[in-house]
């Protein structure tokens, strides 16, 4: 939403085309161009990129079960490799791959975009750093390589009921215990998606930002005041859906690709939200608007 708004023409790479139009509605935005595939098929992500000048990269299997441990280790970096792959022998810029704070994880130092990535992690957070690896390698062979490692993203007009909702829900519904000496980090949505936008400018090198989001100094600060979530319709919580998402290419014109620029800046390096870390736990604390922060 916040890239198509920015002024930039969309291309998605889905292996769920139904369920494009289900997801953008509630924005009153439409994709013109929906290309089936998947990104362990080098043959459609190869195809994607053509007539494309970026890329965002939000494929992966997410997934806390140990059941699918096997398939998330398996899947994730491979899908980095050769979505990236791709990407830098097409020549975009930027390529921007969506990690996660997890990545870097555990971890007892205050986490920023230079922390080394986490070792010893359960299978999520270890694919994650798996494809960080990855992501990592094309920057020091000087691809244009964005990497953005948000917190636990949350907001409204989900087309499913995501693992982040669900946590919450389950907190709050004294289900699940939530008492750790350090914090969760949680990021809204279109926090997230403008940082993305912005980052859409050409021309500035590799680099990383951390998107941290919201943190309270406590966990239990969390669970103590619980006016301050909204999570709709906790009547009925369904089991955790497991997608592996699309990866989305953008292609702008010359005046986005201006727009863009202007926001963006030239920042190698950036922290959106300060993040810090607490026995593997890693909260941030409240950041600016995140487009301020990125291109400045």
């Amino acid at each position: 939403m916040a890239v198509v708004r920015a002024g930039h023409d969309v291309r998605l790479l889905v292996r769920r085309p139904e369920r494009v139009g289900l997801a953008l509605a509630p924005f009153g935005i439409e994709v013109a161009e929906v290309v089936t595939g998947d990104v362990l098929e080098a043959g459609s992500v190869q195809a994607a990129p053509k007539g494309c000048d970026a890329v965002i990269n939000a494929a992966a299997v997410y997934s806390l079960d140990r059941r699918e441990a096997r398939n998330t280790l398996a899947t994730n970096a491979e899908a980095a490799e050769i979505v990236l792959g791709a990407a830098a022998r097409a020549g975009l810029d930027p390529i921007v791959q969506l990690s996660s704070y997890v990545a870097l994880l555990p971890s007892r130092d205050i986490l920023g975009p230079d922390t080394p990535i986490g070792i010893g992690a359960p299978a999520y957070p270890r694919s994650k750093a798996q494809a960080d690896a990855i992501a990592r390698r094309y920057q020091s062979e000087g691809a244009s390589v964005v990497i953005s490692y948000p917190g636990a993203v949350a907001g409204p007009h989900h087309s499913y009921f995501a693992d982040t909702a669900f946590t919450i829900a389950m907190i709050l519904r004294n289900r699940t215990p939530f008492a750790v000496p350090g914090g969760w980090p949680v990021a809204d949505v279109s926090y997230v998606a403008t940082a993305h936008a912005a980052m859409l400018g050409p021309g500035h090198g590799p680099r990383r930002y951390l998107l941290g989001g919201h943190y309270s100094k406590r966990s239990l600060e969390f669970c103590a005041q619980p006016g301050v979530v909204l999570v709709s319709d906790l009547a009925a919580v369904p089991h955790v859906v497991h997608v592996r998402s699309s990866v989305l290419v953008h292609r702008s014109s010359s005046g986005a690709h201006a727009k863009t620029r202007d926001h963006a800046g030239p920042p190698r390096r950036g922290i959106i939200g300060d993040s810090r870390s607490t026995c593997g736990h890693a909260p941030a604390v409240a950041s600016p608007s995140a487009v301020s922060t990125v291109s400045s």
